[in-house]
């Protein structure tokens, strides 16, 4: 277990607040001399199918509006 940054932590928050991300069990952690509970924290089937959309767009080259 290791904080992160608070940016991160901003993150999480925010994409656990809009529903894309899901708290999931509380569990009892160890790492190095360190130990505690924490939760997991799930991806929901609409989001990875979300990223996956998204993943395959590509930018469109050459085309501009026109004025």
């Amino acid at each position: 277990m290791e904080p992160v940054p608070g940016y991160e932590q901003d993150t999480v928050r925010q994409l656990l607040d809009s529903g894309h991300l899901t708290t999931g069990g509380t569990h009892h952690v160890r790492y190095g001399g360190r130990e505690g509970t924490a939760n997991s924290i799930l991806v929901p089937k609409a989001t990875r199918a979300m990223v996956t959309r998204w993943s395959s767009l590509r930018p469109l080259h050459g085309s501009r509006p026109s004025r």
